[in-house]
């Protein structure tokens, strides 16, 4: 299959009418797409801040990683390269995308549920019940 062919389908799949599963899964998988962007971009401070919480019960070390967060991130490069900022990234992300799914596919059925008839745009009062109501 080429990619032309392949882009051909995907553009007759996206532009055919969907059943209410298709669209929840759909939005479960853009959900934790989502959670796991999220993850990813903030995992090197989430690293540093866990180094600097656990630095303290480090037996013979005080202070490895410094008291600044420059320090912090000198120490990390030098001693394990770019990766060392992703450390545990794949089971923070494995941990978070079925909740991220989750709460994606809730909100925006919920949303659906607060919509008066006719409504084409949602008050804030109906957008905090909605977001309330997922999580």
């Amino acid at each position: 299959m080429s990619a032309l062919d392949a882009n051909k389908s995907w553009r007759v799949w996206r532009d055919s009418p969907k059943t209410a599963g298709e669209n929840a899964i759909l939005k479960m998988v853009c959900g934790a797409g989502a959670g796991l962007v999220t993850k990813t971009c903030i995992a090197p401070l989430e690293r540093i801040k866990i180094l600097f919480q656990v630095q303290g019960m480090m037996k013979g070390e005080t202070n490895h990683y410094g008291r600044t967060i420059t320090g912090a991130i000198r120490t990390i490069y030098h001693e394990n390269g770019i990766m060392g900022f992703y450390h545990g990234n794949a089971a923070n992300c494995l941990r978070v995308m079925p909740n991220y799914a989750l709460k994606f596919m809730f909100n925006d059925t919920f949303k659906e549920l607060v919509r008066k008839p006719g409504q084409k745009q949602l008050g804030f009062n109906q957008l905090m019940i909605a977001g309330s109501l997922a999580g």
